[in-house]
């Protein structure tokens, strides 16, 4: 912050996971009332304190609008080591969209890490609206009166950005993931995926990617992640998606979009089966237009209405905790919420909004 420079960073998502922060409940001072209700049952015992007929648990509510704001609120970073001053101080870190997806996937962190490293899951309430926007969080890109940050070499001589290529998995890291249950493999992939950066972050990641296909395969080897230039696609899953019946520029612009992986590229072109061509078209002219001056792939925002959202569906976690329990889905059709239980399917009246895990919203305009 003292040398009044910037760097900016940019990183492809497959989902905006949102913090939830408790301290922003509504109904603080209810849940404060209940807690104190419950600790007082349990010192004394349930034959003693036996809860009344009709009465309900108190979790805190959270507004959704909250959670946005504390997730893309502007964070401080202490004991910045600035290549431009040479000198330690703070760094401001802010995140912004530099597009925004046909379908967004919206994640609420209901499940954390507790003191004791075993995974919890969080006991809130968040009212998920059915229509929201994100438009007044689009990065406008370096501006004018703005100062590139120099990139800080490393003690071999290269700078920062090719060495973050290269990072390899924390072992000490691993190791705690590795004492929870999950396996190597892949919480290897979570703690690369997240940088290292702490249990939380790479639990949050395992809970995410533990359904992948390849969730326990071996990480790739640094610096195989980076895309070769033009996008360039796998021509061994191009013709085992053109043996599934798939013409080659349907099956090239699928695996574009899923960073070429065959499972989801699939799972992307049975998706688009209504209007598989149009789609495709719409790829196509996303890509000629993506790469800006520089060289560098930014797509760009054409409509004023981009970071406009309306929900689609959501998943919710039935259960107390992370180890029991299962998932259902909750699906709006023709304006009518249906619910799916396994097998059981049927309307659903009241579609708990405030319950979700995952949630799936439709820019407005796509």
């Amino acid at each position: 912050m003292a040398s009044n420079k910037v760097k900016y960073v940019p990183r492809d998502d497959m989902l905006l996971q949102l913090q939830i922060p408790l301290e922003a409940a509504t109904n603080a001072t209810q849940v404060s009332a209940y807690q104190v209700l419950e600790q007082k049952r349990q010192r004394l015992g349930d034959e003693k304190a036996e809860k009344s007929e009709g009465e309900e648990r108190v979790v805190p509510n959270v507004p959704f609008e909250a959670c946005i704001e504390k997730t893309l609120a502007p964070e401080v970073i202490e004991d910045f080591l600035s290549p431009a001053t040479g000198k330690k101080g703070q760094a401001q870190k802010t995140v912004r969209f530099r597009s925004f997806p046909r379908y967004l996937l919206v994640q609420m962190r209901r499940f954390y890490v507790a003191e004791d490293w075993t995974p919890k899951k969080l006991e809130v309430e968040v009212k998920v609206p059915e229509k929201f926007s994100l438009s007044r969080f689009v990065s406008k890109g370096l501006v004018d009166g703005e100062e590139v940050l120099p990139e800080a070499p490393t003690a071999s001589g290269t700078t920062e950005s090719s060495a973050s290529a290269t990072t390899d998995a924390d072992e000490v890291l691993v190791a705690q993931l590795v004492s929870m249950g999950f396996s190597e493999n892949g919480c290897k992939r979570a703690a690369i995926a997240t940088g290292n950066a702490n249990a939380e972050a790479a639990m949050e990641w395992i809970f995410s990617h533990m359904e992948d296909p390849d969730f326990n395969d071996p990480p790739a080897p640094a610096g195989a992640v980076l895309k070769a230039e033009g996008d360039a696609v796998n021509m061994e899953h191009v013709s085992n998606l053109m043996a599934m019946g798939f013409a080659e520029p349907h099956a090239k612009c699928a695996l574009k979009q899923t960073d070429n992986n065959p499972d989801r590229a699939a799972e992307w072109l049975f998706s688009h089966m209504d209007d598989l061509d149009g789609t495709v078209a719409q790829c196509e002219s996303e890509s000629a237009a993506s790469t800006d001056d520089s060289g560098s792939s930014v797509k760009r925002l054409d409509s004023k209405n981009a970071g406009d959202y309306s929900l689609v569906g959501f998943v919710s976690h039935v259960g107390k905790n992370t180890n029991s329990g299962h998932y259902v889905c909750h699906m709006k059709k023709d304006g009518c919420w249906i619910i799916f239980n396994d097998d059981k399917v049927a309307v659903s009246e009241e579609p708990p909004l405030g319950a979700g895990y995952l949630y799936l919203f439709r820019r407005t305009d796509a």
